[in-house]
């Protein structure tokens, strides 16, 4: 088992701009907030046991070198303001223990104004996850390929706004948040889709 320790750093939550969405609620515009975080994690350049093997010493006894790996990530979530809301009035609200955190899942992220709107024919699952499904960014090599998570699984991405600290949540790999992916997706990967609807909705938890 590799032993890895990560400094993780996040600078002030900002808002970027305030728009007008397709589908805004009476009376609110949108404020887009911005966050980036860096994560610096550190590697022992040697491990001494594995997930089938232990070691009467810790790691710590090694006299080992340690590598270290920094990557940033830029984070965006939206939330609804009054009317007539300034930016200078949004910075205002805004306090350094604001986060943008964010979740990964195998299952689409569904909060329950998601399941309301599904509810109510406004929106679908696949709707959802086509929107939240991890694909590399403009300007990668891979650019609109997916990214698959570390079992080979397809994987969901979703940012939220919280006024204190929250660590980020993984919920992939959970019995309760089983893959799930689209018939489009599953084309994509030359696969067939066995999960229905009914799974994801009676499994999902809620993320906010």
């Amino acid at each position: 088992m590799t032993e890895i320790r990560k400094d993780i750093t996040r600078t002030p939550v900002t808002v970027s701009e305030l728009t007008v969405g397709k589908f805004q609620k009476a009376n609110t515009i949108t404020a887009m907030l911005r966050q980036e975080v860096t994560t610096v994690s550190h590697y022992p350049s040697a491990v001494h046991r594995s997930d089938m093997q232990q070691n009467i010493f810790g790691q710590n006894e090694f006299n080992d070198d340690e590598q270290s790996f920094t990557s940033t990530e830029k984070r965006v979530a939206f939330i609804d303001v009054p009317e007539g809301t300034t930016e200078e009035q949004v910075t205002a609200k805004l306090t350094p223990q604001c986060t943008l955190y964010r979740v990964l899942s195998n299952t689409p992220i569904l909060t329950d104004n998601h399941k309301n709107a599904i509810s109510r024919g406004v929106t679908t699952l696949d709707d959802i996850a086509d929107s939240q499904i991890a694909r590399y960014g403009d300007g990668h090599e891979k650019a609109g390929q997916l990214i698959l998570d570390p079992s080979g699984k397809v994987q969901y991405r979703k940012v939220f706004f919280w006024t204190t600290e929250k660590a980020d949540i993984d919920q992939r790999g959970m019995e309760a948040h089983p893959e799930y992916m689209t018939d489009a997706v599953a084309q994509e990967l030359g696969l067939n889709s066995n999960i229905t609807t009914g799974v994801v909705l009676e499994n999902q938890q809620e993320v906010m």
